[in-house]
């Protein structure tokens, strides 16, 4: 878990922080997924929601977890809504996972989290 404040170069650490993290759990074959769906997040993060965020991973065998919390809250109704546009954002995303979806924290912000098969 790691910890990033709200700056313009957050996604960048965060993805260095990623692809160093998949491979001290050996899912280094997961290396630029994991680069492409944590610079996505970490970008909204402070795009959209405009606060720092904080980066987790956990593998199992064949499974590779990456969540990104942010202290924004969603509006009523809008984890449903989040965009996927095709190859762009979520989309990218979206292309990438096995899974992956929105928890409401209430008052505390969101959790994004991404499932990546291996």
């Amino acid at each position: 878990i790691r910890v990033f404040a709200l700056s313009g170069d957050a996604p960048a650490a965060a993805r260095h922080f990623a692809v160093d993290a998949v491979r001290r759990l050996g899912a280094a074959d997961l290396a630029d997924d994991t680069a492409l769906v944590v610079t996505e997040l970490a970008a909204n993060a402070i795009v959209h929601a405009q606060t720092g965020f904080t980066v987790d991973l956990s593998a199992s065998q064949d499974v590779l977890r990456i969540t990104v919390r942010d202290a924004s809250p969603l509006p009523p109704a809008a984890a449903e809504d989040l965009p996927a546009l095709p190859l762009h954002g979520l989309g990218a995303v979206d292309a990438l996972a096995s899974r992956w979806g929105v928890e409401r924290l209430g008052h505390s912000g969101k959790l994004v989290w991404v499932e990546l098969r291996r």
